[in-house]
């Protein structure tokens, strides 16, 4: 049987704000070294995509040619030619991973949101914080 109950958790202020000022600075850390991840990423996708031109021998027919005539987005004086090949799975590395990137709404919503509470947490007098404050903040921990 299922309980209501709910949990009370008292957590000192100063570290709170500490966590919380941590947690601003990485954001803002993420976010400028977020155009050379970027940068990153892309060359990594374009040297992977690059590597199946090594994969396909040059005598080996394709194992299924498909003949498009009007595909969506292809003009009508060209003809999309799709080639399948079947290449051991142990010989074509995996994708790159992409990272995590955060949208330029979140990015402020979050700075301005934990530069908010800081500022709250600043003024207040209290040892601790209760938990329904430590709840509306635990997102940005």
């Amino acid at each position: 049987m299922a309980s209501n109950s709910t949990i009370n958790v008292k957590v000192p202020t100063k570290a709170l704000i500490k966590s919380l000022k941590e947690r601003l600075a990485q954001i803002k850390k993420d976010k400028a070294g977020e155009e050379k991840a970027r940068s990153d990423y892309d060359k990594a996708i374009k040297a992977w995509e690059e590597g199946f031109t090594n994969l396909v021998p040059k005598a080996q027919k394709p194992s299924n040619v498909e003949l498009i005539r009007h595909p969506y987005g292809i003009p009508d004086d060209k003809v999309k030619i799709e080639v399948t090949y079947l290449i051991p799975k142990n010989k074509v590395a995996d994708r790159p991973e992409k990272p995590d990137f955060m949208s330029a709404y979140e990015y402020e919503e979050a700075t301005q949101s934990i530069a908010s509470a800081i500022r709250l947490l600043e003024m207040t007098e209290e040892d601790f914080v209760s938990t329904s404050s430590y709840k509306s903040i635990s997102k940005y921990l």
